[in-house]
């Protein structure tokens, strides 16, 4: 891995400078290193309140091969732990659904809601300190405006440090009071740094040109955590143009710029967020390895929008704008995938219209000049390195 190549193409002042080099987007080294030195170390979402309301209900999801329990305990704290059992490494809870203990399959051995261990079956005479040595291991847990995150980093800001200073009209969005009626998940064939790409890529306006057609937004804030943009508009851009006037009523009250247009929230590293007047939907890029990503998209719509007599009739409008939209770039982003694995692919220069490209860009070279010394003077592996970063329930 050339480190020195990519950060220097970038690094160039805009007008010189090029997009990263196709390496970064094909190599295997490459998500090693990210999932180490990136991926681990950030906030990445993996699902939404809604689906852990009460004691007990909890939801299995995976991220970067790791199977992972969010669940809800008895003092309706959430909690994220691996999904291996600590006798013989079973896995312990698989779907969804709701539960009063968690209990192996395998032995039975049995844990509380907190992770504690509570029975070791074929171990009577345990004794208790080595039951608390032996609950499961947990990850950090946190969530914002109803939406759940996990780190397997015990150094990495609190979410709501990174947000800190994310403009109040993101804070103030009832975003957390809307519900999700529906999502997506598709198996796309390319590197999820190229999926981040085109969220806010204005020059792809050709993918879209018999949909949503170019869109015109400004970049509003680059952050070390997170992006914001904006795009003005008196219309819901949860709409194709043919359907304005077709939707849902505005949300009353919404605050700041949010009453006069879409806002964006680009959550590094793979999570956006966009909220407009009428509803609001998210996408996240979950890497599975070096060319393949799973993309998940949720669409949320106010209470009183979904007790709406007629609101399965008209969400048929946003359904079809959405799932359009998000096939168009499903197949735009395998198409650039390939040739982005051409042995004969190269660097281009880059346009006005890349300069929020360049601008993420930017940012990934900042996290590998982070890891740089480290990833040259180390070479510990993935395992060995995650496990120092993970606590036992005890």
């Amino acid at each position: 891995m050339n480190f020195d190549d990519v950060i220097e193409s970038v690094r160039k002042p805009f007008a010189s400078a090029t997009s990263l080099s196709p390496e970064v987007f094909t190599s295997p080294k490459w998500f090693d290193f990210e999932k180490e030195h990136i991926l681990y170390k950030h906030w990445n979402f993996v699902g939404l309140q809604q689906n852990v309301p009460g004691i007990g209900d909890y939801f299995v999801t995976e991220l970067y091969g790791e199977s992972i329990i969010i669940i809800r305990d008895h003092d309706k704290r959430l909690h994220a732990f691996l999904n291996v059992c600590r006798h013989r490494c079973s896995k312990v809870l698989s779907d969804s659904g709701s539960c009063r203990v968690i209990r192996c399959p395998f032995h039975a051995w049995t844990y509380r809601l907190d992770g504690s261990l509570k029975r070791a079956t074929d171990f009577p005479d345990m004794p208790e300190h080595q039951k608390r040595e032996l609950g499961l291991k947990e990850l950090r847990c946190e969530s914002w405006q109803g939406l759940i995150f996990v780190t397997f980093s015990q150094d990495t800001p609190s979410i709501d440090e990174m947000l800190s200073d994310l403009s109040k009209d993101f804070h103030n969005y009832p975003l957390e009071d809307m519900h999700c009626v529906r999502e997506r998940k598709d198996e796309v064939r390319v590197n999820w740094k190229l999926y981040n790409d085109i969220d806010t890529d204005p020059g792809h306006g050709p993918v879209h040109s018999s949909t949503i057609g170019a869109q015109e937004y400004e970049l509003s804030s680059s952050k070390r955590y997170y992006r914001t943009l904006f795009m003005p508009s008196n219309n819901s851009s949860a709409l194709l143009p043919k359907d304005y006037g077709n939707g849902f009523d505005h949300i009353p009250n919404l605050p700041g710029r949010a009453k006069n247009g879409t806002l964006y929230l680009q959550f590094f590293p793979a999570l956006y967020v966009i909220l407009t007047q009428d509803c609001a939907w998210w996408l996240n890029k979950t890497p599975v390895d070096h060319q393949t990503t799973i993309l998940r998209v949720g669409y949320m719509f106010p209470e009183e929008t979904v007790q709406r007599d007629d609101f399965e009739e008209v969400v048929k409008t946003y359904f079809q704008r959405w799932d359009q939209v998000v096939e168009e770039d499903n197949w735009i982003m395998e198409q650039q995938q390939l040739g982005m694995s051409s042995a004969f692919s190269s660097s281009g220069p880059l346009s006005e219209q890349d300069r929020y490209v360049w601008d993420l860009h930017n940012w990934y070279v900042d996290r590998v000049q982070e890891a740089k010394e480290g990833i040259i003077c180390t070479d510990r592996s993935v395992t060995s390195s995650i496990n120092g970063r993970i606590k036992t329930v005890g």
